[in-house]
């Protein structure tokens, strides 16, 4: 098995596995489908998120100096974390508009968002941070550059 098929095992079959889990593991009956759907999507980037803060952890323990990348990527996945909670929510409450039963509803919710939610939390986390990254370079890099250029005047 090649590393493209382990990343396309590990990106097509884990967040399924994890929202089964999730939906087993959590009281769907007596919890709001909305709490549900947050959870349920921001699974598989929060697992991400702990698998960067982890490798880190790890760089820092060895006292090798930690890289942009490395940076971005923490950042990043912590984005994604929130918006996959954001679209997790959303999907649950728009399955549960469409599928107003109890237990049909939560299975249905938990399925459609263990699939979706990642797909769309990568896209959304990419556009982002496109526009963060226009923000920074339009808005405070030039505010910033003014104010210390008049520092050095004074």
């Amino acid at each position: 098995m090649g590393h493209d098929d382990k990343a396309r095992v590990i990106f097509n079959y884990v967040p399924p596995i994890m929202v089964i889990f999730a939906v087993y593991g959590l009281n769907v009956t007596t919890s709001s489908p909305l709490v549900v759907g947050g959870i349920i999507g921001s699974m598989f980037p929060a697992l991400f998120t702990a698998v960067v803060v982890g490798e880190l952890l790890y760089t820092l323990y060895k006292g090798d100096s930690i890289e942009e990348f490395d940076k971005k990527a923490l950042i990043y996945s912590g984005i994604s974390t929130a918006v996959g909670a954001a679209i997790g929510v959303a999907l649950a409450a728009a399955t549960t508009a469409i599928f107003p039963s109890g237990m049909l509803g939560a299975a249905l919710a938990g399925a459609t968002i263990g699939v979706i939610a990642p797909i769309a939390g990568l896209l959304a986390t990419a556009a982002i941070i496109f526009a963060a990254e226009k923000v920074n370079e339009y808005i405070i890099s030039p505010i910033v550059e003014y104010f210390s250029s008049k520092e050095k005047e004074v």
